[in-house]
């Protein structure tokens, strides 16, 4: 891992807050949790529905003397308590995601990016051969495989072949492995403390985050608008918000009632 990165908007309509983590992630692991709903029907016969896929990711920075990365980090768990969203990368010179032009299908070996939402927070940011991506694609499926890129042109990437089939998807995000773009505590996660400290003079930071249910569909949708603070957008905007916008399009209704 690199040096990490974490972002985050403190107010409605305000500027990014980035957090210099100052080095690797001490852990960061991510896997698939399926909603499975089960029942019967009137003839004795089992069925089950699959309506969502969580994907949890595990981070941990662990026994870190630096005291304003405390500080920042406290600020951000106090956001996170509350139900807000956060990006993290692994690597900041990595923090890359965006969608596809045109959904895969099985063996393909060429992917093109198009919009980037999140490409403010790190602009010098970029991928290279050999670096590992991940694709993933809608709920409730919520598909997803790591490939290994072979060659970058501009925003043509090259890699040995997709696994799945993914030619009917409505959209497929591709990200670096270590960049997660829309974190935020699960329900159960929001009463434990997620920052601590041995005798404030070393400090841990440790939790399991999910990724936002509706980000990645949410995000697609504005087509190529950023996150915040470009003219699409203008500035009004935060992650928190987008997130709770139902997925509906590029033209999104900005009136406000507060």
């Amino acid at each position: 891992m690199g040096n990490a990165y974490a972002w985050w908007y403190p107010e409605i309509g305000g500027t990014v807050t980035a957090i210099d983590i100052g080095g690797p992630l001490s852990d960061l692991d991510d896997w698939p949790v399926p909603t499975v709903l089960g029942a019967r029907s009137a003839t004795g016969a089992h069925f089950s529905i699959q309506p969502l896929t969580d994907r949890m990711v595990r981070v941990s920075i662990e026994r870190f003397d630096d005291h304003a990365l405390y500080r920042s980090l406290k600020a951000l768990e106090g956001h996170l308590l509350r139900g807000g969203s956060f990006a993290l990368a692994s690597d900041v010179g990595k923090a890359v995601a965006g969608f596809l032009v045109t959904s895969p299908a099985r063996g393909d070996t060429s992917l093109v990016l198009g919009d980037q939402p999140w490409s403010t927070l790190a602009p010098t940011a970029a991928l290279a051969t050999s670096d590992e991506i991940v694709l993933e694609t809608s709920q409730p499926e919520a598909r997803s495989e790591i490939a290994v890129l072979s060659g970058v042109s501009g925003s043509t990437l090259t890699i040995a072949g997709v696994i799945h089939d993914l030619i009917e998807e409505p959209w497929v995000l591709v990200r670096h492995r270590g960049f997660f773009p829309a974190l935020r505590l699960p329900i159960d996660g929001r009463r434990r403390q997620l920052l601590t400290t041995d005798r404030q003079v070393v400090h841990t930071f440790a939790a399991v985050f999910e990724v936002h249910p509706t980000a990645y569909g949410a995000f697609a949708d504005l087509g190529s608008a950023h996150v915040i603070g470009d003219e699409e957008t203008d500035g009004e905007w935060t992650i928190d918000d987008i997130l709770e916008l139902d997925t509906r399009g590029p033209e999104i209704d900005k009136s406000r009632s507060d």
